[in-house]
């Protein structure tokens, strides 16, 4: 099942720390009852463990017991590793989404079922380019520069023809600059993809566009050219689904199949 980490692989099944302040007067007596760096000690952690799942009907409360230690063990190795020396390639250490990518190296490496892991541009900044497109200039080199280290360090592990990043954003852009040398919102989406090589390798130019004549200068799209080939985003799912070796991938892509002249 899904779960969220931080890049510091903090349990989301852990107990929190709790103020003093709300202690029962037995809970204060009690030694390193909530130790700051390691939280609740070891017997009484236990001691609640098993009084919540006695109190507690079966359902998702008990599961997120048994969630919380396959997770820590699950954390516990994923910690313990250590990232390859990547000489000149290392990670940034300017912003914390290089933490994040690492991590998710990490995990795909060392971890067989994991098969997916998404992850945000936190700690870059934002991306709502609408004004002074040139502002943007020194977090897309700091996003680079992160994406070339997280390669190196899936070579390092040997993993290149396992792994893939895919970097697009929410939603597309228009041609042009408008007044402001920004982007307005649009249908052009950008869409990389890193690693396998040995099988990501389809190469090609699918269909046509043309340039719709809006009547503004700030809105300018690109459009299906008629009697060309089209497909629906969807099918860009079912085309990378197939080349994962996934058959009839069309049975998650809500019917919209692969892109069948990229494979001939």
């Amino acid at each position: 099942k899904p779960v969220g980490l931080t890049e510091d692989l903090e349990n989301p099944y852990s107990r929190d720390e709790r103020d003093w302040r709300y202690y029962t007067p037995q809970e204060r007596d009690i030694p390193d009852y909530n130790d700051e760096d390691k939280g609740f000690n070891a017997p009484l952690y236990a001691k609640m463990d098993t009084l919540a799942q006695k109190n507690n009907a079966s359902g998702k409360i008990k599961d997120a017991f048994a969630r919380r230690a396959s997770l820590s063990t699950f954390i516990d190795d994923i910690a313990s590793s250590t990232t390859p020396d990547l000489g000149a390639d290392a990670y940034p250490t300017d912003n914390n989404f290089s933490e994040k990518l690492e991590t998710a190296v990490k995990i795909l490496s060392k971890n067989p079922d994991t098969k997916v892991v998404t992850i945000g541009t936190g700690g870059l900044g934002g991306w709502d380019d609408h004004n002074e497109a040139r502002d943007y200039v020194e977090r897309t080199e700091s996003l680079f520069r992160t994406l070339k280290s997280a390669m190196a360090h899936i070579k390092a592990e040997g993993k290149e023809q396992n792994i893939n990043i895919m970097v697009f954003g929410e939603f597309g852009r228009n041609v042009n600059l408008n007044s402001a040398l920004g982007w307005d919102h649009g249908n052009l989406q950008n869409f990389y993809v890193l690693g396998g090589k040995g099988y990501f390798n389809h190469k090609g130019v699918v269909g046509e566009t043309i340039l719709d004549n809006t009547g503004s200068i700030n809105r300018l799209y690109l459009k299906p050219k008629a009697g060309t080939y089209q497909f629906e985003p969807l099918s860009i799912a079912a085309t990378i689904y197939k080349i994962y070796g996934i058959e009839n991938p069309e049975t998650l892509t809500n019917g919209n199949k692969a892109i069948d002249q990229l494979f001939t």
